[in-house]
């Protein structure tokens, strides 16, 4: 048997789950990333400048990150900046102990990115908790001021949308939209006081079915 034949036999085992097994390289750093050479939004944008491995808008922020020697090995230093905000920016070292400085830099983007990606979701579950507590106040509001009806809500885009039902015929009797600008333009504890100084409750029994709009300042009534 030729040295060929024995290596293609080695292999025909692996595949059927006996023999030796062929080890498969594993992916770098620099391979994984190669998708991350481009920015979030697909462009190819990352870019070196004077030493310093450059991401300028990676959601919202710009990475720098640059490779530090600690002995035969090296670490990267990284620093993310909101874009287009005063913000202080983020500074970490990120101990990869990689074997060259480009691929400590690529590691030290792959830190940084998921870094932004950690920071983004706790924003997202931050406000979508927050709006949670203020689209169940309306709820609770609108059910205490109709009595002998039944309050639904769902989700209009980012917004809750609000129908006012009578028990009794199960007719629609008012329809409520309540603007994403007037969530994030009230506290939590302005919320109900804001919707009475509106006049809501009179808007509503002026609109009938009529769908009402809650905006940041104003209430419309659909013509």
């Amino acid at each position: 048997m030729t040295r060929a034949q024995e290596v293609s036999g080695r292999v025909d085992r692996a595949g059927c789950g006996g023999g030796d097994r062929v080890r498969r390289p594993r992916r770098s750093v620099a391979n994984d990333l190669l998708a991350g050479r481009r920015g979030a939004d697909g462009r190819r944008d990352v870019r070196r400048r004077d030493g310093v491995l450059i991401d300028p808008g990676y959601k919202g922020f710009r990475i720098e990150v640059t490779a530090a020697a600690e002995g035969e090995r090296w670490n990267a230093d990284v620093t993310i900046r909101p874009t287009g905000s005063s913000d202080k920016p983020h500074y970490q070292r990120v101990s990869c102990h990689k074997p060259t400085a480009e691929y400590a830099e690529w590691a030290g983007m792959l830190s940084a990115r998921r870094w932004i990606d950690r920071q983004e979701f706790r924003r997202e579950r931050a406000v979508i908790t927050l709006d949670q507590r203020k689209v169940s106040l309306i709820l609770e509001f609108l059910k205490d001021s109709f009595g002998g009806c039944s309050v639904d809500v769902r989700k209009i885009g980012t917004a809750p949308f609000y129908r006012i039902v009578n028990d009794t015929t199960g007719k629609i009797l008012h329809r409520v939209f309540v603007s994403r600008a007037f969530l994030d333009n009230h506290a939590e504890a302005e919320i109900i006081p804001a919707l009475r100084n509106l006049g809501l409750l009179l808007s509503l029994r002026l609109a009938g079915a009529r769908p009402v709009t809650v905006k940041s300042q104003i209430i419309e009534i659909e013509a």
